[in-house]
C-alpha cells in the first residue's frame, strides 16, 4: 500500500527528541522468575516467544525444558520433553516443531524430533539417532533437521535430512561434522552450517548449499563453525559462529553472503557469536559469549544498525546462546544470572516504554472482520487479515491518519443499513477477494520516530454481480499505535 503525502508526513513526523531519547531500552528480569537451567533456544510465536533448554522451570512453573511466555507468564507446553531442547521452528500451519536431545515429547515416543499442533504431539517417522540441533521448515510443512545423528526414520542421513510427512531422506551422502545452523531460502535451497568440512565427499569449510539434487560451497566458506544463519533485510544470507575469516578474508564472527560472494559483515566481535535476529526496523541483534562488538564495549548481546554497533542496556553477564524479537520484547536465552545489572536467571527481556500495539474499532456488518497479524513497529510493517466475503468480492482496504464515524450508505447506496466507514480515506487499496481473503500491508516509515502516532484501517467490500455492485459491507476497525524499538 502506498501512502499519500498527507499519511506519509504524519507518521514521519520530525520531533524535537529522538525516539531513543524518549524509550529507552531497559532490561527486565521474566515474568515470575527465571528459568532454572540454561536457555538454549527462543522462538517468536503469533501470542508471545517459546523457550527450550535444559531447565525444567521457568517463571516458578514447571515446564520440561520447553515452555511458552504469552506476554503475561510462563506456561508449559504439553508435558515438555524428557530431556534437553535445543532447536525450534514454527510450521506455517502454526504447529511448533521441537528438536533436541530427547526420546519422549509427552511422553510420546519421538527421539530427537517432534511436533505439537496445539493439543497433541506427534513424532517424526521415527526420529533421528543423535541430537537435533537445528529445524526448519518449508513452505510447504516438510521439516529439515540437522545435527549430530547419522539415521533418520532408519534411513542413513549423516547431519541432515528431510520429513515430507512420510519418509525421511538424505541430502546426498549428508555432512562429517555436527550441523548447528539451517536456513530454508526463497527459492527453495537449503543453506546448512555447523563444524564440518567434508560436505558429500568434496571439501566445502563449514557452510553449504543443497538445492534439491547436489550440494555446493558458499563463497569459499569459513575457518570455523558455523552457529547460526539468518535473512538480511535485503535478502543476503547472514552467517555467525566461531571463526576468524570468511571467504578468505578476516571475518570476526560474522559475515554476510550476497549469492556469490561471502564476505565479512562489520568490524564483528570479539568472541563466539552464538545467535542472530532482526528487529522490526531490520536492525540485527547478536548474542554470543563477546564482551565487545564493533571495538566498543557490548556484553553478550548488542545492536547493529546498520551503520554501527551498540550495547543494549549494559547487557548481560555471561554468554547469550539465543536471542528472539517477539510479543513486544527482544528475549535473550543463555547461561547469564543478571541482565543490565538486575537478576536474570537464564532469561530475560529488554522492553521498550513505547510499545506498537492494535485494538479493535467498532463492529463489523456483513460478517466480514478484520484481524491484526502483526503490530506497527517504527521501520517495519503493519498487516492484517480480513476474511469473510465472497471469492469474486473487490475489497477496498481504508487507511487513515484520523478516525471517522461516516454512515456507508450515504456514500454507497448499495451498502446495507448500519454500515460504517471508521476510518478517514487517506490511503486506498484494492483487492479481489481469491479464497474469501486477503491480507493487507502498511509500511512504516523509518523515520516515524514518534512513539504513540496511531492510524486506523478498515474494509469495506463490494459484492458484485458482472460489473454491478449488490451490496456494500464494511468490516470491524484496527486501531494501530506505533511503536519504537
Amino acid at each position: 500500500m502506498l501512502f499519500p503525502t498527507s499519511l506519509r508526513a504524519l507518521l514521519g513526523a520530525a520531533l524535537l527528541t529522538s525516539a531513543a531519547a524518549q524509550c529507552p531500552l531497559s532490561w527486565q528480569p521474566p515474568a515470575g522468575g527465571g528459568a532454572d537451567a540454561r536457555v538454549m533456544a527462543l522462538l517468536e510465536m503469533p501470542l508471545g516467544v517459546v523457550a527450550g533448554g535444559d531447565f525444567v522451570q521457568v517463571g516458578g512453573v514447571a515446564c520440561s525444558h520447553l515452555a511458552e511466555f504469552n506476554s503475561v507468564s510462563w506456561q508449559p507446553i504439553g508435558g515438555g520433553t524428557d530431556d534437553a531442547v535445543r532447536a525450534l521452528a514454527r510450521a506455517p500451519n502454526g504447529d511448533l516443531v521441537v528438536g533436541g536431545a530427547f526420546v519422549q515429547a509427552g511422553g510420546l515416543t519421538a527421539n530427537g524430533i517432534a511436533r505439537w499442533d496445539g493439543f497433541a504431539w506427534s513424532g517424526l517417522g521415527g526420529g533421528t539417532d543423535g541430537v537435533v540441533w537445528s529445524v526448519a521448515v518449508r513452505p510447504n510443512g516438510n521439516v529439515i533437521a540437522g545435527g549430530s545423528f547419522t539415521t533418520a526414520g532408519g534411513v542413513i542421513a549423516n547431519g541432515v535430512a528431510e520429513f515430507d510427512g512420510v519418509t525421511w531422506s538424505a541430502y546426498g551422502s549428508g555432512v562429517n561434522a555436527p550441523v548447528r545452523a539451517l536456513h530454508v531460502a526463497g527459492n527453495g535451497d537449503v543453506y546448512v552450517g555447523g563444524g564440518f568440512d567434508q560436505v558429500d565427499g568434496q571439501a566445502i569449510s563449514r557452510i553449504a548449499r543443497w538445492d534439491g539434487a547436489a550440494w555446493s560451497a558458499v563463497g569459499g566458506g569459513t575457518d570455523g563453525p558455523v552457529y547460526d544463519l539468518a535473512a538480511a533485510p535485503g535478502g543476503e544470507l547472514v552467517v555467525a559462529g566461531n571463526f576468524a575469516t570468511a571467504g578468505g578474508a578476516p571475518a570476526a564472527n560474522l559475515a554476510v553472503y550476497d549469492g556469490a560472494t561471502l564476505q565479512p559483515w562489520t568490524s564483528g566481535t570479539d568472541a563466539p557469536i552464538e545467535s542472530v535476529t532482526l528487529l522490526p526496523n531490520g536492525d540485527l541483534v547478536a548474542g554470543g559469549a563477546f564482551t565487545s562488538a564493533g571495538g566498543s564495549a557490548a556484553s553478550g548481546v548488542a545492536r547493529f544498525d546498520g551503520v554501527a554497533w551498540g550495547p543494549l542496556d549494559g547487557g548481560v553477564d555471561s554468554a547469550v546462546d539465543a536471542v528472539c524479537f517477539g510479543a513486544g520484547s527482544l528475549h535473550a536465552g543463555g547461561q547469564f544470572q543478571q541482565a543490565g545489572g538486575q537478576p536474570a536467571a537464564f532469561l530475560a527481556q529488554l522492553s521498550t516504554p513505547c510499545a506498537a500495539a492494535v485494538a479493535p474499532v467498532g463492529a463489523a456488518c456483513g460478517g466480514v472482520t478484520l484481524l491484526p497479524e502483526s503490530l506497527a513497529w517504527n521501520g517495519g510493517a503493519f498487516r492484517a487479515r480480513g476474511a469473510g466475503f465472497a471469492a469474486n468480492a473487490i475489497v477496498l482496504a481504508v487507511t487513515g491518519v484520523g478516525p471517522t464515524s461516516t454512515p456507508l450508505p450515504g456514500l454507497l447506496p448499495q451498502a446495507l443499513p448500519g454500515c460504517l466507514l471508521s476510518a478517514s480515506p487517506d490511503a486506498l487499496a484494492v483487492f479481489v477477494g481469491h479464497g474469501g481473503e486477503v491480507v493487507t500491508e502498511v509500511p512504516i516509515p523509518s523515520e516515524s520516530a514518534a512513539p504513540g502516532q496511531t492510524f486506523d484501517q478498515q474494509l469495506i467490500v463490494l459484492d458484485l454481480a458482472g460489473l454491478a455492485i449488490t451490496t456494500a459491507t464494511s468490516s470491524n476497525g484496527l486501531r494501530a499505535t506505533v511503536g519504537v524499538f
